[in-house]
């Protein structure tokens, strides 16, 4: 299991949804695995070994567009 977290602020105190986006080699970058979260961590199970992950967050406020975090990445235990 990982834990991914990151940190995000509004200028104007609105209330922040977070989308997670998780993709291995070979698949899309638009492989969505969380919407919607209030939270700014999130579990992800079920990881291949040995395996490299890269991982984005979306950040919304119901106002203005959505922000696309960077691009993260991590490589899983052997």
């Amino acid at each position: 299991m990982v834990n991914l977290s990151w940190e995000a602020n509004d200028d104007d105190s609105d209330d922040l949804t977070f989308d997670v986006y998780l993709f291995a080699p070979g698949q899309s970058p638009d492989h969505l695995i969380a919407e919607g979260l209030i939270e700014n961590n999130f579990y992800v199970e079920n990881l291949r070994y040995e395996t490299n992950y890269n991982w984005q967050v979306v950040v919304k406020d119901g106002i203005a567009d959505p922000v696309y975090g960077e691009i993260w990445s991590f490589t899983t235990e052997s």
